[in-house]
C-alpha cells in the first residue's frame, strides 16, 4: 500500500512539474512573440542605416486591384545577395500598401 501512495505522489509531482514546465514555456513564448511584433512595429529593418534607397525614396507598389492582382508571400532577406531586400521590405510594412490590400 505504501508503495502505491508513493508511486500515486510521484506521478502528481511530474504531472505538476509538466504543467509548470508547460507553463514556463508558454510565457517565453508570449515574451518572444511580444518583442517580435515591437521590432516590426519599429519599421527600422537590419542594415537600415544605409544610402539612400536605389529605387528611390518615393517607391511604391501599384494599387491592388482584385481583379487583376494575386495577393502574395514572399520571403525577402535583407541581409542576402546585394541587400536589395533593404529597400524593398520597407514598402510592403508601410501603413498605406497594407491598407490598400486590406480595404479591396
Amino acid at each position: 500500500m505504501a508503495l502505491e501512495e508513493q508511486a500515486e505522489k510521484s506521478q502528481a509531482l511530474e504531472a505538476q512539474q509538466a504543467d509548470e514546465m508547460r507553463q514556463e514555456r508558454k510565457e517565453e513564448w508570449e515574451a518572444a512573440l511580444k518583442t517580435s511584433r515591437a521590432n516590426m512595429k519599429r519599421h527600422e529593418l537590419p542594415g537600415g542605416r544605409r544610402p539612400a534607397n536605389r529605387y528611390g525614396s518615393h517607391f511604391t507598389f501599384p494599387v491592388f486591384d482584385k481583379n487583376q492582382h494575386v495577393p502574395l508571400l514572399a520571403l525577402v532577406n535583407p541581409m542576402s545577395g546585394a541587400m536589395a531586400g533593404t529597400d524593398i521590405l520597407p514598402v510592403p510594412i508601410a501603413p498605406s500598401t497594407i491598407k490598400t490590400v486590406s480595404s479591396t
